[in-house]
């Protein structure tokens, strides 16, 4: 499929100067064609929203607060913003109900769209367990409640589609990245179980898995005010162990990752994402870009020492921790 491109004033608005996608290889009759998208305030979801309705899908759009510049601009465009924190059973009921009522008995649903995610960066130990559990609730459990929520809907409806913004992350793991690479890898496993189970309804499941893209939340300054956060109420033995040095360097050598290898063009991620919930020839599984592939190619298939080699150089500061340093004599 020719890549679909949707333009924008600027990287963080939506639907300002939208221009006619091409929709050769799409499935007709688009406007009979309703899709469901989660995390609309911004970034993929937002863009994805507002270019799907250009194309003249009809659109609900989930967002956190339906007062936010995001929730707004799709407002104004169209599209049906439905209120819907996704680690909630009530928001997740109310926003299936209001699904059901404006589909009424004629249309029907043809895609999920789970793509509302988190993101937070921090080493093992500088992590509460609650951190890791904010993100799997988001992540991991939100996909799962939302995905069986219309699933009735979406099982009525032959060719329906699930797709799910997983990430390269869930395939191999940066220092530094274990919540967030876990709930992501957690995502594809379930994505994996749940195409084979839907395969006699003739629902067909997808991954998108991209690397990290300049959108809120590879936000280098997000990063860092949250990463600073909780190097700040991490417990005073284990700050000692590791010195303030450390997790200054630790902190620089991400930020310089994030800025160096962060892709700018989001628009590679919602090509991905339309074709897989409009071509008539979907793929399983998305990895947007030739060169991301190629690492994901190269990381997945090489010993695992020389992964680690790889991701270490990445992420892990050449600054010996606190404990280490006075252990050799260098304190």
């Amino acid at each position: 499929m020719d890549k679909i491109r949707s333009i924008f004033a600027s990287s963080n608005s939506a639907g300002q100067g939208v221009a006619a996608p091409n929709k050769r290889g799409l499935i007709t009759d688009l406007a009979n064609r309703p899709i469901f998208i989660t995390g609309c305030d911004s970034g993929f979801g937002q863009r994805l929203a507002a270019t799907l309705n250009a194309m003249g899908v009809p659109i609900y759009a989930g967002v956190l607060s339906e007062k936010s510049e995001g929730a707004e601009t799709l407002k104004d465009l169209g599209c049906k913003v439905i209120q819907l924190d996704i680690t909630k059973d009530e928001d997740v009921a109310k926003a299936v109900e209001f699904v059901k009522q404006d589909l009424g008995s004629e249309k029907k649903l043809h895609a999920l769209m789970n793509n509302a995610g988190i993101a937070e960066v921090g080493q093992v130990e500088w992590c509460d367990v609650d951190v890791f559990s904010k993100v799997l609730q988001v992540n991991t459990l939100g996909a799962v409640r939302v995905t069986q929520a219309l699933l009735p809907l979406l099982r009525s409806t032959q060719g329906s589609r699930i797709v799910f913004t997983a990430s390269v992350a869930g395939r191999y793991t940066l220092p530094g990245f274990s919540a967030y690479s876990m709930s992501k890898h957690a995502l594809i496993s379930f994505a994996d179980a749940l195409r084979k189970e839907m395969k006699p309804f003739k629902v067909s499941v997808h991954t998108i898995q991209p690397t990290a893209y300049t959108t809120a939340l590879c936000s280098a300054e997000t990063i860092d005010s949250s990463m600073q956060a909780k190097w700040n109420d991490t417990a005073q033995e284990i700050k000692d162990a590791y010195g303030e040095s450390y997790f200054q360097a630790f902190k620089t050598l991400y930020l310089k990752g994030v800025n160096e290898f962060s892709r700018k063009n989001i628009n590679e991620v919602v090509d991905e994402m339309i074709h897989a919930l409009l071509s008539k020839s979907p793929k399983v599984t998305y990895i947007p870009t030739f060169s991301t592939r190629m690492r994901v190619s190269l990381l997945t298939t090489i010993s695992t020492s020389s992964q680690d080699k790889i991701l270490c150089k990445r992420a892990i500061p050449n600054v010996q921790p606190a404990v280490v340093a006075k252990a050799c004599g260098k304190i």
